[in-house]
């Protein structure tokens, strides 16, 4: 079993997805980081439009696309496919506790998949007694494992810019302003309010960040839910 391909992770509204157009676009252009060449827009749509005959919505879909002819010796095959799998929806709103990890993600802009490492880091944030974990390095703050950070600094909100790209951030910032750029460790001791955004549960609150209480905020999730969905 090989985990060299990439992937994005959508939520299926009875009325269609958040940023369809962006999940889409990730998929392309990751596809084509890995594998020199780009999946199809098409042959995903039609993957995921079989997917989801007879699901109940909402449902969560992971879209993943892999070489059916990759090998350890020929890395990235030639015949690209994709396979969608629902995934449970997430509607805990309790805030999350976070504790730093120290990680850096192999590939900085690819959402691949394989991620045992960020797995391994939210178990020993689990086992250290908070909720997840929130990946830094070189002084600087990333990601969670399965989500991304936006942060209240100085009243402003700001997503750091060593974290993959998120679609969910990138939604968020057309209707409230969020500048992406490098966060300070040290910048989080002072952070007004924090947020877990992903595409599954939208926008969670970060209720501490290394036993620095922060106050719940909904703000960014009531912007979350006024986005419109895009028809599958």
């Amino acid at each position: 079993m090989s985990d060299y391909g990439c992937f994005t992770t959508f939520r299926v509204e009875r009325d269609g997805v958040r940023g369809w157009e962006a999940h889409l676009e990730r998929l392309v252009r990751d596809s084509g980081v890995l594998f020199d060449r780009s999946i199809g827009r098409d042959q995903v749509e039609a993957a995921v439009r079989r997917a989801l005959v007879g699901l109940p919505r909402p449902v969560l879909l992971r879209a993943a696309v892999t070489a059916d002819d990759h090998t350890l010796g020929r890395p990235g095959g030639s015949a690209l496919s994709v396979t969608v799998t629902p995934r449970p929806v997430h509607t805990d709103p309790t805030p999350l506790t976070v504790a730093t990890v120290a990680h850096q993600r192999a590939l900085s802009s690819v959402k691949y998949l394989g991620t045992t490492p960020e797995l391994l880091a939210r178990r020993r944030a689990r086992l250290a007694g908070h909720d997840d974990a929130l990946l830094v390095a070189d002084g600087l703050v990333g990601e969670g494992p399965t989500w991304s950070l936006v942060v209240l600094l100085d009243g402003a909100l700001v997503s750091p810019s060593r974290g993959l790209p998120s679609i969910t951030v990138e939604l968020l910032g057309r209707v409230r302003a969020i500048e992406r750029r490098d966060v300070r460790v040290d910048e989080l001791a002072v952070a007004e309010a924090a947020a877990a955004v992903n595409a599954g549960w939208g926008v969670r609150p970060i209720a501490s960040i290394d036993g620095w209480n922060l106050p719940a905020t909904t703000d960014l999730r009531t912007a979350y839910l006024g986005i419109a969905r895009d028809p599958v």
